[in-house]
């Protein structure tokens, strides 16, 4: 999912999935919204992204060639928040169908609260991103059950900001 600056984007890492085999599906939530950047105004937030994920994960489950049950959600920044909303127990059971396999959020904060969710999420975030709220994220897991707290991880980069991937080469 990508970010507040809305698409296109995110190219390198549609290739570098494609590369090591991965199918991609690239979830564009603006522009039937007539949107094209939200990031000043914060106008519209990652959870009224959740059912543009669940629409997508409907329709690459009738695809022949897709593995149905081996679907994973990646989000950046805006689409790191929406990500976190989608893989909440509470939007995966709304949404009636399985949840995502597996779930990444790249640099899009945490919140300071407890959550069930339906699927494992990582979060990445760097510890001196000046946008997301990286502080919130240790609080956050300790606040879910162990059995939440497993399938969670956050890794977060020391002094690092937002957009740390983009400089990692392979």
């Amino acid at each position: 999912m990508h970010g507040c600056g809305g698409p296109p984007g995110h190219s390198e890492w549609i290739g570098r999935l494609n590369g090591w085999g991965y199918a991609t599906y690239y979830i564009d939530s603006f522009t039937a919204r007539n949107l094209k950047h939200v990031c000043a105004e914060r106008q519209f937030k990652g959870a009224e992204r959740v059912d543009d994920a669940y629409a997508a994960l409907a329709h690459l489950r009738t695809r022949a060639d897709v593995l149905a049950d081996r679907i994973g959600l990646i989000g950046f920044s805006h689409g790191a928040s929406a990500t976190a909303y989608v893989v909440r127990a509470d939007n995966a059971a709304r949404a009636g169908v399985p949840p995502f396999a597996a779930a990444v959020a790249y640099y899009g904060g945490c919140r300071n609260e407890r959550v069930q969710l339906a699927t494992d999420l990582l979060i990445l975030i760097g510890e001196a991103d000046d946008w997301a709220n990286a502080k919130a994220c240790p609080r956050m897991l300790e606040r879910q059950d162990i059995e939440y707290n497993e399938a969670t991880a956050n890794d977060s980069f020391v002094r690092t900001k937002a957009f740390f991937d983009q400089r990692l080469k392979r």
